[in-house]
């Protein structure tokens, strides 16, 4: 009798969510309210069970449980007041505080059918046609600085700049080159290191970072034309643990200021970096006398060499090659200095002026002499190496 009497008012809570939920799809969410009142009829089960679950099954719904409440001794004597609408199920007792059940009527009993997209028996058909006439993943992107939405193709034709606020991205090291030169041909492609100090896992860092930028380490060099003169040239690629010098790195900016000696030719250098290479310890710091003394070098046989700072230029880059150029450029709002602002703060416990270190900033002091737009970069430096180079322009 105590499990037909469960079932009955299991199946009579389901009758009065299914009422409820269809008053409320009729829009009249006040007569829902009422609705759901009426059936908060007080319910006496002078049953002795804790709870007994009623589990129904068919076509539209999968798997549904109705709890039955009930009280149990004193409990089932005072009686429990029972309330049911589409959004849950509710008991109050005497003298207690109402519980809300955890069981959305609407999400598990009037479920909707999966579509084929959503995922059905044919889920893999499903997905292939939706990959086929989805939109390209890199259609548009979203500007890190003012968050608006940007085609793709816009980025692109703007060089990495936003065409809605002007924040520069960073781009990495082949396409500043395609950016400013007519033609280019790579040196010392081959050179790659490895670990030398034997550190924790930089021996797979470095393999994952090769096959994911396609690089042997974080410098592209080599030697082509800018508006017709021919140059050297060394690019430092973000991606490839943000530019940091290595062994590999300061050993192919360095060649490259050989060949330019040997050639004759100025160079041009696209700077970022975050520094030296913690991975490679002491090697990593060695870089920066090997890098400056082939700098000094190019400088005493009467070459131009010409530095873009970009953002960032940071550690032991910006205490060498970097700052060691005939012409320093800065890339708008780039980060330039060597160590971080927050450190500097830390370290002299001071509020530092708005706007330090960046390329704005470091142009008024004299450390820079003057900020070119990115647009502009090819025509600055086809500009300055005609002026400059007069023996390669004629």
């Amino acid at each position: 009798m105590t499990a037909v009497l469960a079932a009955a008012n299991g199946a009579l809570f389901g009758v009065m969510s299914a009422l409820s939920y269809g008053v409320e799809r009729l829009g009249r969410r006040n007569v829902c309210g009422a609705c759901g009142g009426m059936f908060a009829a007080r319910f006496s089960f002078g049953v002795g069970f804790c709870g007994t679950v009623l589990r129904m099954r068919g076509a539209r719904f999968p798997e549904l449980y109705f709890v039955c409440l009930a009280a149990a001794g004193d409990l089932a004597r005072e009686g429990v007041g029972v309330s049911v609408s589409a959004h849950g199920l509710c008991a109050r007792t005497k003298g207690s505080e109402k519980i809300k059940l955890k069981f959305d009527f609407k999400k598990f009993f009037f479920k909707k059918p999966k579509n084929e997209l959503e995922g059905s028996e044919n889920g893999g058909e499903a997905k292939e046609q939706a990959e086929q006439g989805a939109i390209p993943e890199k259609l548009a992107e979203k500007c890190e600085k003012c968050g608006q939405i940007v085609l793709a193709d816009d980025f692109a034709a703007h060089f990495g700049v936003c065409p809605k606020c002007g924040h520069y991205r960073k781009i990495d090291a082949r396409a500043r080159i395609s950016m400013c030169f007519d033609e280019f041909n790579e040196l010392f492609a081959d050179e790659e290191s490895g670990n030398v100090l034997d550190f924790p896992g930089y021996t797979e860092k470095l393999a994952k970072l090769r096959a994911a930028t396609g690089e042997k380490d974080g410098v592209v060099s080599g030697y082509g034309k800018i508006g017709g003169i021919e140059c050297a040239v060394f690019s430092m690629d973000y991606r490839f643990m943000m530019g940091s010098m290595g062994h590999t790195v300061g050993e192919k900016i360095a060649k490259t200021f050989e060949y330019a000696i040997e050639k004759r030719l100025p160079v041009v250098g696209f700077v970022l970096s975050g520094g030296a290479r913690m991975q490679e310890g002491i090697i990593s710091l060695m870089q920066m006398a090997k890098t400056s003394a082939a700098v000094a070098k190019h400088g005493e046989a009467g070459l131009l060499y010409i530095s873009v700072l970009t953002d960032p230029t940071t550690g032991g880059v910006s205490a060498s090659f970097a700052f060691e150029a005939d012409i320093i450029i800065a890339e708008k709002g780039a980060l330039i200095g060597f160590a971080g602002p927050r450190v500097i703060e830390q370290t002299i416990r001071q509020k530092l002026p708005e706007g330090f270190q960046r390329a704005e900033f470091i142009e008024e002091k004299g450390f820079a002499d003057l900020i070119v737009e990115r647009k502009e970069m090819k025509e600055k430096l086809s500009e300055l190496l005609a002026l400059h180079c007069a023996e390669a322009n004629a």
